[in-house]
């Protein structure tokens, strides 16, 4: 599990408040996955982007974020995407 400044895990605040530990993973995954998002929103805004170009960048994201928090990766599961 990857510390945040001062040396406790990462929390993520939901919804109602309340904090709970996330494993952010290997070094360096935040980075990749903070490039792909970068890099999603440039083709999203490039002219010539495709919407199957765009939709396949989100689907890899969402991927990235669902190999970071399996929890996430269940409940996604569970919807008709």
């Amino acid at each position: 599990m990857c510390s945040m400044p001062g040396g406790g895990p990462a929390t993520l605040r939901a919804a109602s408040g309340a904090s709970q530990p996330v494993d952010l993973g290997q070094p360096g995954e935040l980075d990749r996955l903070g490039r792909a998002i970068d890099e999603l929103a440039a083709a999203a805004q490039a002219r010539d982007a495709t919407v199957q170009d765009v939709a396949a960048r989100l689907a890899r994201v969402w991927e990235m974020v669902a190999d970071l928090d399996p929890e996430l990766a269940r409940r996604l599961a569970g919807y008709d995407i």
